[in-house]
């Protein structure tokens, strides 16, 4: 019970850490200094995060970080990027375990490859998604021992029930008729 008391003081200052290593990766020290910073100051998180208010906020910040920190540092390392996809992985599993809305980084970590994959280089693809596919397995793998893995097929029902457009139109046109002529004009329906 004073575990629950004292664990949102303690990880929520270290989630600052992962953030000062991620933004000073790509931008400066100072920049990565105050970026930790604000984090760990923020209203929103502050308040969230204090002793004795024990909610899944604090894992909601410091594991996707930790997540997208080992990810982009496996990417662009060309040897020896096992490590960094292991901890990505890793981290992704104990984040399943902290948040049953898990799978939104994990379909935001897919869905921006493909996009990076439409940047970068013809020759550079092929390492890319080796690393994509090794960081999908082993998360897969883990989630799945961690007995976790519902979720995301819960998640992939989901949107596979509302990825028709037409039907969603449909029932919005009963609901409001000028948002679904909004929708019609800005979508081409």
């Amino acid at each position: 019970m004073e575990a629950c008391f004292w664990l949102p003081a303690i990880i929520r200052p270290l989630a600052g850490i992962p953030t000062f290593f991620f933004v000073r990766r790509y931008v400066s020290n100072l920049s990565g200094l105050l970026a930790g910073i604000l984090l760990v100051l923020a209203p929103s998180y502050f308040f969230r995060t204090v002793p004795g208010f024990f909610d899944t906020d604090m894992f909601n910040i410091f594991f996707p970080i930790l997540v997208v920190l080992f990810f982009c540092k496996a990417t662009e390392t060309n040897k020896n990027y096992m490590p960094s996809l292991a901890l990505s992985s890793l981290s992704l599993a104990l984040f399943s375990l902290a948040w049953n809305g898990w799978p939104y980084i994990f379909y935001i970590i897919i869905l921006s490859s493909i996009f990076y994959v439409l940047k970068i280089k013809r020759k550079e693809v092929v390492g890319f998604a080796k690393k994509l596919t090794i960081f999908v397995t082993i998360s897969l793998i883990l989630i799945a021992l961690f007995g976790r893995l519902n979720y995301l097929l819960a998640l992939s029902t989901f949107l596979i029930m509302f990825s028709n457009l037409r039907l969603l139109m449909a029932g919005l046109e009963s609901m409001n008729p000028y948002l679904s002529y909004m929708l019609q004009v800005f979508m081409g329906y």
